[in-house]
C-alpha cells in the first residue's frame, strides 16, 4: 500500500525547509511530486524513506540523483505492469 505525504509532511520527513526542499527537487536530489488533483500534489513515503536512508548512509549527491532517477523509473514501470503493457 502506498502512503501519500503532503508537501508539508514530506518537508518534515526530510527535515528540510520549504525552499531547501524545492531546491532538492529541482536539483534531482528528491523525487518529483505526484499530481492527484488540480491543486494537490503528494509524495510517496517509501520513496522519501529510501532517500533518507541514502543520506544516513552517507551517499554522495551523485548517488542520490541516481536513486531518484531509479525511483521515477519504478513509478512508470509499476504503472505499466499494472495495466499489462511493456
Amino acid at each position: 500500500m502506498n502512503i501519500f505525504l503532503s508537501q508539508k509532511e514530506a518537508q518534515i520527513h526530510q527535515h528540510r525547509s520549504r525552499s531547501s526542499y524545492l531546491r532538492d527537487i529541482e536539483n534531482g536530489l528528491c523525487t518529483k511530486p505526484i499530481k492527484i488533483g488540480p491543486r494537490s500534489v503528494v509524495w510517496l513515503a517509501n520513496e522519501l524513506e529510501q532517500i533518507r536512508a541514502a543520506r544516513i548512509a552517507g551517499l554522495a549527491d551523485s548517488d542520490i540523483k541516481e536513486l531518484v532517477t531509479k525511483l521515477h523509473q519504478e513509478r512508470q514501470n509499476n504503472y505499466f505492469s499494472s495495466i499489462g503493457e511493456p
